[in-house]
């Protein structure tokens, strides 16, 4: 078997994490690269990446690499609107007509800016994230890549689901439902036909719905601040614990779990429970545990053709940290130096 390029930080107690995400890559379910990274109770407990940012080229994934993490920047735009809420510069149920007079056209009066989180810069923080990439960055993105149809069969053999989700979109998008008529027929609904995200054109526009440009480790260091106060107060952060609207959703035909901008999961752990953040197309995501005090973010530039829970990669993560916190008394989590996994290790060989 080829040599695996895994690297990063894992603290011994989730050691298991680090297995799985070796078992990605072994397993064939990471073909190009992603990072995996954990905060818990402030401290970042996994930090890992490995694979290709460009496999065509044989260039490695390493502690650098940011790729696109299409609609997981929407929770970095739900947060840049809470923190406008949190300094009393507006309010969710503030129209949006009274600062924007002109929106009121063609009956938008009464849409709120909740309404609009719901449907769905970067601070000195020290964190590598980019809505609108610098072009000095642009040497630190990783190359997109599709997946084969081989590997979609596989996927569909052993997650059935994704079809549904999949036939779902695509019905939709191409009858333009959730539209007006006329709409189904405009080109500009089709923007995948004309651009594309490997382009360092599109990485420079600062696009907060789908172009946030990051790795695993500063996407879940952000939410780890968000959730220590430093960002924005406690007291709203609480307003996020539970999702606004579970039912189905008009344009994607099935049930979304959303709220202030975030999207929810169920807690794989605590029934009835929630982790609240974004995924985003081809696998990407971050969720945050507020009880576990826990951020959890997946990155990759392999495209998945899951979504949220149903991408297998980042479930297997997920479950993994959950069974990791599980094995230890709560309070039995000391990080430090003195945490270094296997892959810490390759590192400083």
């Amino acid at each position: 078997m080829a040599e695996i390029n895994i690297s990063g930080y894992c603290d011994p107690k989730f050691a298991k994490v680090e297995e799985v995400f070796r078992k990605n890559f072994q397993n064939g379910w990471e073909f190009e690269g992603a990072s995996f990274a954990a905060y818990h109770k402030g401290k970042c407990v996994v930090d890992l990446h490995g694979g290709y940012a460009d496999k065509s080229s044989l260039a490695k994934w390493t502690d650098k690499t940011k790729t696109v993490v299409f609609s997981t920047t929407k929770a970095v735009g739900a947060l840049c609107v809470a923190v406008l809420v949190d300094r009393g510069y507006i309010k969710y149920e503030q129209k949006i007509a009274s600062f924007w007079p002109e929106f009121a056209q063609n009956g938008k009066e009464d849409i709120t800016v909740l309404h609009v989180v719901n449907h769905q810069k970067k601070a000195n923080l020290d964190i590598e994230l980019f809505i609108g990439l610098p072009p000095s960055e642009e040497y630190t993105v990783a190359r997109l890549t599709k997946p084969s149809f081989s590997y979609f069969l596989r996927e569909v053999w052993h997650q059935p689901s994704i079809l549904f989700l999949i036939f779902s979109m695509v019905l939709n998008f191409s009858l333009g439902k959730g539209f007006p008529q006329a709409l189904g027929y405009c080109d500009w609904l089709r923007p995948a036909k004309y651009i594309t995200c490997n382009n360092p054109e599109v990485h420079f526009i600062e696009q907060t719905a789908a172009l946030g440009i990051t790795n695993a480790k500063n996407l879940a260091k952000l939410f780890s601040l968000v959730l220590k106060g430093d960002i924005i107060s406690k007291d709203l952060i609480e307003n996020f614990y539970e999702p606004l609207i579970n039912e189905n959703d008009a344009i994607l035909s099935f049930i979304l779990a959303k709220g202030h901008g975030f999207m929810y999961e169920p807690h794989p752990k605590k029934p009835g429970k929630w982790l609240f953040g974004h995924p985003g197309f081809g696998g990407n995501n971050v969720m945050i545990d507020p009880e576990e005090e826990l951020i959890m973010a997946y990155v990759t530039n392999g495209i998945k053709n899951g979504n949220g829970e149903k991408t297998m990669t980042y479930r297997m993560l997920r479950d993994a940290v959950f069974d990791s916190l599980d094995k230890f008394p709560k309070g039995d989590f000391s990080t430090g130096t003195e945490g270094l996994g296997e892959a810490a290790a390759a590192m400083l060989d």
